[in-house]
């Protein structure tokens, strides 16, 4: 009886090891190891280079010519803004089928305040990533001084940021921003510093992963060639407005995976002061400008209709079916008489004043 009891005593603390053992190898199981990512966001200060020249001749007659691929004019923004950087990092699939990262897992997002005139690089972030394929996403925009608020673009999703079309600024400028992409791996048993691995580039032994950011959209100004007759004639800019109407759809939403707009507006419309800013040309003066998103490496076209009237409200002159050709990170400079056009446009299609709405194309 004696000995029955001893080996049941002695298998019951054979047990109790067997249990201690096995919760202390649960509770000592090595968690995954991270590697740190250092994230390095070269924000593209440069203007645009000049794409074309398209003139409208008092005929209205159109010609177009290609421009030398020179800087345009750079642009100073008063104070009181601040560039916004946006980081998103999401965790990949590298089995995806569609170009587009819709599927995929974000992990992390920051969202800085830096200075509007800050040059390459701007800025550094660290982070803590599991060895896996990963993709950030970066977009920079102006926003208020001491606000990261959404102003000019709607950014809850860098795959789907939306131009606040019913917000046009003050100053066309404050509508410049930049976006980027770029990829990495990290993988744990091609070393144990688990440096970020870039495509094309092999291990490396640099935690840095740079991230280049440029304008998705193009940029066009319209300038009035005609300014001295219409000064002649008695015409003042001081305080004149002007209503632009884009037609033909164009694009207001932009994803930064694929690096392409992705939706478009049948038409919409804005209004905005005149500029009459000097164009350094004798007769000429700027009259309004604006940035609109692009295709990734091909020429898109708009037509508008530009709509003139003076500090009173009373009409200047309309000009319908203004054909501008545009291209990503490029300006498009339109000449013409857009001043002294007479009112009648010869049966053209004319502005619909009492046009309230747009139509939305998601792709």
């Amino acid at each position: 009886m004696y000995k029955a009891h001893h080996k049941v005593i002695v298998l019951l603390w054979v047990f109790l090891g067997l249990l201690a053992s096995c919760d202390r190898t649960i509770h000592e199981y090595p968690h995954p190891k991270k590697s740190q990512v250092i994230i390095e966001p070269h924000i593209d200060r440069n203007p645009p280079l000049y794409y074309k020249e398209v003139v409208y001749n008092e005929k209205w007659q159109r010609s177009e010519k290609n421009l030398e691929s020179h800087p345009s004019s750079p642009y100073t923004l008063a104070d009181g803004y601040s560039l916004r950087l946006i980081i998103d990092i999401y965790r990949c699939n590298p089995m995806r089928i569609t170009p587009s990262m819709r599927q995929e897992q974000l992990v992390d997002r920051r969202v800085i305040e830096l200075d509007k005139d800050a040059m390459p690089p701007q800025d550094t972030l660290h982070t803590y990533l599991n060895d896996g394929n990963y993709c950030i996403l970066a977009w920079a925009d102006y926003v208020r001084k001491g606000d990261l608020t959404d102003i000019y673009y709607s950014t809850n999703t860098l795959l789907n940021i939306h131009s606040n079309i019913h917000n046009y600024p003050p100053d066309r400028h404050l509508k410049s921003a930049a976006a980027g992409r770029q990829s990495f791996n990290l993988n744990m048993n091609l070393g144990p510093e688990g440096y970020p691995i870039l495509p094309n580039s092999g291990v490396q032994t640099s935690r840095i992963v740079p991230v280049m950011l440029s304008r998705p959209m193009a940029r066009y100004k319209i300038v009035a060639s005609d300014y001295n007759t219409f000064v002649k004639e008695g015409g003042k800019l001081q305080g004149a407005t002007v209503k632009v109407l884009y037609k033909q759809y164009v694009s207001v939403g932009y994803d930064v995976s694929i690096r392409e707009p992705n939706e478009f507006l049948s038409t919409y419309r804005f209004e905005t002061p005149v500029l009459n800013e000097s164009t350094g040309q004798e007769g000429e003066t700027v009259l309004v400008g604006d940035y609109l998103f692009t295709s990734f490496d091909k020429e898109d076209n708009i037509i508008a209709d530009l709509c003139f009237f003076d500090a009173n409200g009373k009409e200047i002159s309309r000009c319908s079916n203004v054909e501008i050709p545009l291209k990503r990170n490029q300006e498009t400079i339109v000449k013409g008489p857009f001043l002294t056009k007479k009112i009648d446009n010869g049966g053209q299609v004319a502005i619909d004043e009492n046009f309230e709405g747009e139509h939305i194309v998601e792709i």
